[in-house]
C-alpha cells in the first residue's frame, strides 16, 4: 500500500510538472518532452503495481476455481497471460531506451545548435535554451532513444564540439 502511495504521489509530481514546462516553454520544448516521458513512466509504475495487487489480492480459491467452466479458466488464464506479456514488454520498452545528456556545448554553440534542431526538430529559440542550460548544468536531449539513434546523436554533437554521453 505504501508503494501505491508513494507511485501516485510521484504520478501527481510528474503532472504537475509536466503542466508548469508546458505552460512555461510550450510543447516543442525537450524540457516538456522530458516530463511527459517521466510522467508516462510513472503512471506506467503505478498501473502496473496496482495491476499487481489487484492479482495477488483476488485470486480465486482452488475450490472456486475448479467450480468454474473450462472455458471460463481458459479465458482467464489467457487474460492473465497477455497482463503478464505486455507489462514485460513495456518494461523492456522503458529499459532499453537510452537517453542522450548534452554537458557542454563547447566553443562552437552554434552549431551544437544547428545539431539540436535538426536532431530534435525544434525552432532556434529551443534549441538556444537547450544550449544554454547545458552550459549550467547537464541537460537532457532526447530520451527513449533505440541505440544507433543516440549513438548518431552523440556522434553529430560532439563532431559540432559539444561533450555530451549516453546513459
Amino acid at each position: 500500500m505504501n508503494r501505491l502511495i508513494a507511485l501516485a504521489a510521484v504520478s501527481a509530481l510528474a503532472t504537475l510538472l509536466f503542466v508548469a514546462s508546458f505552460l512555461l516553454k510550450g510543447i516543442e520544448s525537450p524540457l516538456t518532452w522530458a516530463t511527459i516521458a517521466a510522467w508516462a513512466v510513472a503512471d506506467t509504475a503505478l498501473v502496473a503495481t496496482m495491476v499487481g495487487q489487484t492479482r495477488t489480492n483476488h485470486r480465486p480459491t482452488p475450490q472456486v476455481a475448479k467450480g468454474r467452466p473450462p472455458g471460463e479458466r481458459r479465458a482467464a488464464a489467457d487474460l492473465a497471460e497477455m497482463i503478464e506479456l505486455v507489462m514485460a514488454q513495456r518494461s523492456t520498452d522503458i529499459a532499453t531506451g537510452t537517453t542522450v545528456v548534452l554537458l557542454a556545448t563547447g566553443r562552437n554553440k552554434i552549431a551544437v545548435i544547428k545539431v539540436l534542431r535538426e536532431a530534435l526538430q525544434t525552432g532556434l529559440r529551443e534549441a538556444k535554451e537547450l544550449a544554454d542550460a547545458a552550459d549550467r548544468s547537464p541537460a537532457i536531449v532526447a530520451t527513449g532513444l533505440g541505440p544507433a539513434e543516440a549513438e548518431r546523436l552523440l556522434r553529430e554533437l560532439h563532431a559540432a564540439g559539444a561533450r555530451a554521453e549516453v546513459h
